[in-house]
């Protein structure tokens, strides 16, 4: 339950009025007669191409996980995909090539056509009120309990081939009827269950064991202690998000893995869904249920989503937000240059008021709280608050709003906080235009095979709904909500001529399904199969002949069943309580028959006269034919009885043999269910044991890398050492090249010097030389001078003689 410890004055005060105000332009939303359906679907898993075109239109695009499904919306699962859908607990998965129409999905029953491809079907509850139907070209397949189905429609629609996994189902087929029981796999050609006895039982293809697969993912579900399994979407929590208990608001789920600034309904896109109006579509894989049940508060320094107190059947809401501005639409925000929409997650025990129509129980439901009154009040101020959280209001332009294009990023703004606080509205009164109905997503036509297909009618044991009339989206364009530049404003499914678009998908009702006892019209279809002694033609026979698969083991006396004996309607003709009134003979209008005049004896009394005498032989003759059919219809009464005593004795006897089916099944279901268990507690331990080793290989790595880090840090030491020896090695070796450098420098120098003093030698060696030349010339000339001299003297021998020329 949920706390007002953290509640505004307002808000407590909106409590203890428990008002809702509504806007001027909300009025006519009261007037409005039906609610809309608390049930909804919507996509929780797909791979490969999965398109869909909405309730109304002929636009295909690519479907993403958490776009709402409803009445009057198609599927098309292109080859080599898969898809799954959940409308509450019951999950129906399409395998490759699937073609499907939701003809009815609401409060009173879950209705599908399937005009080609491969359809599973997991009911999981399956509430008198709430039947399931699954409509082909060839039968309709109406489930009588809890199970698990297959359906294979042939791609030209010739032949369906349905597969019992577990459960018990009725097929209709025009004129005919069969009740399937588990382990039967038959194959239907035409359209009054004409067996093909060419087929055989499969075993589990990838198909199968993918949606075992997903079933045994949402049956260990923890979600499901806290939240009811028809709450749509729930499944999707445990993997992306935890479980805790808050002294203030009781259990709380926290995403894993969302970004700092993460705020609730803020990342995502809006869609037009009739006749909600806007819806909101989220882009996390787990964001359906948290964002259409349940309410979002700051629990510390994070968001949390309660869902509040648990409810047997969940109301489905477009979005749990409080949108800011009472006075109109475009005086609510400006960005940029335009018109903007702000709004914020309503907070635990804050009332959501749709504009849609709806009645006060519906308001009520939704709020999953006592509302006692609805008022109209224009001048109320609450407090919201999550409106004063930093980063809780998301904006974004109007036009984008309404083209269904994503929240840009860094639509939040703490300074929107200081907006002008009005009327917490549940949507903002701008019109849609026909991009409203898709959003974001590219197109993606189907192919002309499916668009085939589609048109294909099907065989149906009930009338289909109809797509909800979108009297919002016109009330708003009459209003003025068209937002400019955003494009030509969608009328929706009204009056006119748009109401064609709004008829149901072609189908045919089975006469075998319309004359079983009124149980169509009584919601009954889906309940347990029984006889039509009514119309023997059109009695649901048992499934024989045809295609047998091996019986499992356990379920010999299931086999063996006939139909209950609630299906005997004592209304019907040759069966009555009322002795004497058997084959339809009429009574005797209360009338005893006129007494029989007997003789009186001794011959006293009146002697009848022979006319009288006839008379009364006639009477007696009538008397004893009377009495005679008398004892006739007693021997036709008593046979009937002792008839209708041993058919009693042997429905009897096959409910015995169904109880004790049922019992071999419930044990199986329980051991199933341990050795799900068991296989679960394995699944923990071994993850246990993975975590551990996990832990101890992590642990072990990290004294490896250690161990590593410790061996490089010395080795980068020892190689700091070798450097540092290799430097000093180097400069050492640097100062002996210095010194050999030196020393040849040295050595030059003196070997120049002793060049030079060669040089020098040799210099004076010529310098001796040359004073040695010098010195003989002067010999020669002092020489020569004595020469001169001596010849200069008078010698006696030679006066005469001439001195010789030099």
């Amino acid at each position: 339950m949920f706390s007002d410890r953290r509640l505004g004055p307002g808000a407590r005060a909106l409590l203890l009025a428990a008002g809702i105000v509504f806007a001027t332009w909300q009025l006519p939303a009261l007037a409005q007669s039906a609610d809309p359906s608390g049930r909804i679907g919507t996509v929780t898993d797909a791979a490969g191409n999965l398109s869909f075109a909405p309730a109304g239109s002929d636009d295909w695009a690519a479907a993403a996980l958490n776009r709402p499904i409803t009445t009057g919306d198609r599927l098309w699962v292109d080859n080599g995909g898969r898809a799954e859908l959940h409308a509450g607990s019951t999950a129906i998965r399409l395998g490759s090539g699937t073609a499907v129409t939701v003809l009815n999905l609401d409060d009173s029953a879950t209705q599908v056509k399937l005009t080609q491809g491969t359809l599973q079907l997991r009911v999981r509850a399956l509430p008198p009120d709430q039947p399931v139907e699954v409509d082909t070209p060839n039968l309709a397949f109406v489930p009588s309990e809890p199970g698990d189905y297959r359906l294979d429609v042939a791609p030209d629609g010739t032949s369906t081939v349905v597969t019992m996994h577990h459960g018990t189902a009725v097929v209709y087929g025009d004129n005919h009827s069969l009740v399937m029981r588990r382990g039967d796999q038959i194959r239907f050609d035409g359209s009054d269950l004409a067996q093909d006895g060419s087929a055989s039982n499969p075993p589990m293809d990838a198909f199968d064991q993918w949606a075992l697969a997903r079933d045994a993912r949402e049956d260990g579900s923890p979600s499901a202690r806290y939240v009811p399994r028809e709450m749509t979407g729930s499944a999707e929590l445990d993997s992306y998000g935890d479980w805790q208990e808050d002294p203030g608001y009781g259990a709380v789920w926290f995403p894993r893995v969302v970004a700092a600034d993460w705020a609730p309904y803020s990342t995502g896109h809006w869609a037009w869904v009739a006749p909600w109006g806007w819806s909101w579509c989220d882009d996390a894989p787990w964001g359906f249920a948290p964002f259409h049940y349940g309410r979002w508060a700051r629990v510390g320094e994070r968001w949390g989503w309660m869902p509040g107190p648990v409810a047997a059947r969940p109301v489905y809401a477009p979005a749990l937000v409080g949108f800011i501005g009472g006075g109109g639409w475009n005086a609510s925000i400006q960005i940029g240059n335009g018109p903007g929409v702000a709004w914020y997650p309503l907070g635990p025990r804050e009332a959501y008021r749709p504009v849609y129509g709806a009645s006060p129980t519906y308001i009520t439901r939704i709020n999953n709280v006592t509302v006692n009154d609805v008022t109209i009040n224009h001048n109320v101020h609450n407090t919201y608050i999550n409106r004063d959280v930093p980063g809780a209001i998301t904006a974004m332009p109007a036009r984008a709003f309404v083209q269904g294009q994503r929240v840009p990023p860094g639509a939040r703004n703490v300074a929107w906080r200081d907006l002008p606080r009005g009327e917490a509205n549940g949507a903002p009164p701008l019109a849609p235009v026909k991009a409203s109905l898709v959003g974001p997503a590219p197109a993606r036509p189907a192919p002309a095979a499916a668009m085939q297909g589609f048109a294909r009618p099907a065989i149906a044991a009930r009338p289909p709904g109809r797509p909800a009339s979108d009297e919002l989206a016109q009330r708003f364009a009459r209003a003025g909500g068209a937002v400019p530049g955003a494009g030509p404003v969608w009328q929706g499914r009204g009056n006119g001529p748009a109401a064609i678009q709004a008829a149901p998908a072609p189908v045919r009702l089975s006469q075998a399904a319309q004359a079983n006892h009124g149980r169509i019209a009584g919601g009954q279809v889906g309940g347990p199969a029984g006889g039509n002694f009514g119309n023997p033609a059109m009695a649901p026979q048992r499934a024989e002949g045809g295609i047998r698969p091996p019986m499992p083991q356990g379920l010999a006396g299931e086999h063996g069943a006939q139909p209950p004996a609630q299906g005997i309607d004592p209304r019907t003709r040759g069966w009555t309580t009322r002795p004497g009134q058997a084959g339809g003979m009429p009574p005797q209008n209360g009338q005893p028959a006129a007494p029989l005049q007997q003789a009186q004896p001794n011959g006293r009394g009146p002697q009848p006269e022979p006319q009288g005498m006839a008379r009364g032989q006639q009477a007696l003759q009538q008397q004893q034919d009377m009495q005679r059919q008398q004892q006739q219809r007693q021997a036709g009464d008593q046979q009937r009885a002792q008839q209708a005593l041993q058919q009693q004795q042997e429905m009897q006897r096959q409910q015995q043999q169904r109880q004790a089916g049922d019992q071999q099944h419930a044990q199986q279901a329980l051991q199933q269910q341990q050795e799900m268990q068991r296989q679960q507690q394995q699944r923990q331990m071994q993850e246990q044991q993975h975590a551990q080793q996990a832990a101890q290989q992590q642990a072990q790595q990290r004294q490896m890398q250690e161990q590593q880090r410790q061996q490089q840090a010395m080795q980068r030491q020892m190689q700091e050492q070798q450097r540092a020896q290799q430097a000093a090695q180097q400069q050492a070796m640097q100062q002996q090249a210095q010194q050999r450098q030196q020393q040849q420098q040295i050595q030059e120098q003196q070997r120049q010097q002793q060049v030079m003093q060669r040089q020098q030698q040799e210099q004076q060696r010529q310098q001796q030389d040359q004073q040695r030349q010098q010195q003989e010339q002067q010999k020669r000339q002092q020489e020569l001078q004595r020469q001169q001299q001596h010849a200069a003297q008078p010698h006696p021998a030679a006066a005469d003689a001439q001195p010789p020329h030099a």
